[in-house]
């Protein structure tokens, strides 16, 4: 991990990929409440936990494919309808586009930091 300059990186989650993750209409990557919480990710993302209003906030992160070296910039968000988080913009439509992701695969999900303290969530 320290070959993209990510530390204190913790494995957060795996997850086989349906169609609509990878699907350039749906424009996002849904990860189920039940697979996040109790893991690292709100822990790095305390701006996702509800507040008062029960709305929640946007997190901007890094998305890091730890093989390919793709770097792109999306949006995490909690869901309350779906009871889910969702990474969503063109920046996750071009990063699975940019690292081969297909409907299928498996990805092993990482949480980490990098040089100036940004969040980030790396893909392998």
């Amino acid at each position: 991990m320290g070959s993209v300059g990510v530390y204190e990186a913790e494995w957060a989650l795996s997850k086989v990929l349906p169609r609509s993750d990878v699907d350039p209409n749906q424009n996002r990557l849904m990860l189920a409440q039940q697979m996040v919480w109790g893991g690292p990710i709100p822990r790095l993302f305390p701006e996702l936990e509800l507040v008062d209003d029960d709305s929640v906030q946007n997190a901007v992160v890094i998305l890091i494919d730890a093989n390919a070296g793709v770097e792109k910039v999306a949006t995490v968000r909690y869901v309350d309808v779906m009871s889910a988080y969702r990474i969503s913009g063109r920046g996750w439509w071009e990063f699975a586009r940019d690292s081969g992701i297909l409907e299928g695969d498996r990805i092993d999900l990482y949480v980490g930091r990098r040089g100036n303290d940004e969040p980030c969530l790396l893909f392998f």
